[in-house]
């Protein structure tokens, strides 16, 4: 994998974080991999291919699938209750264009829009 420059912008209902991180971008796998350290150690992976985010840390566990204009059931594990729920969300973009992927999808059960921004 090729270690990367990453610049990842989150803009939510409650506002906007955005942070510069080194991770790994795998060409042949279409896949994103950086941890983030802002709250929680946690392991981030983007699957381009599959249009998957999967993010895992100490407290919980969740995969989301981004399938344009599709509602899709999401399941977040959380470890230590060892429970589960699943979270809705509909997907209004998902699109790669050379360095830059952005993703805008809103959680339903919530009705809280993120837009997802990763430049390398």
């Amino acid at each position: 994998m090729k270690k990367t420059k990453l610049n990842i912008t989150v803009i939510t209902d409650h506002g906007k974080d955005e942070y510069n991180l080194l991770g790994e971008y795998d060409e042949e796998k279409q896949r994103i991999h950086y941890q983030e350290s802002r709250d929680l150690l946690t392991d981030v992976i983007l699957d381009l291919k599959n249009k998957i985010l999967i993010r895992d840390n100490k407290d919980y566990n969740l995969n989301y699938q981004f399938l344009e204009e599709v509602i899709t059931e999401n399941r977040m594990n959380w470890k230590e209750l060892n429970q589960s729920i699943i979270l809705k969300i509909k997907t209004q973009k998902f699109k790669i264009m050379n360095t830059k992927i952005e993703i805008i999808y809103t959680i339903l059960d919530s009705d809280e829009t993120i837009q997802y921004i990763i430049k390398f």
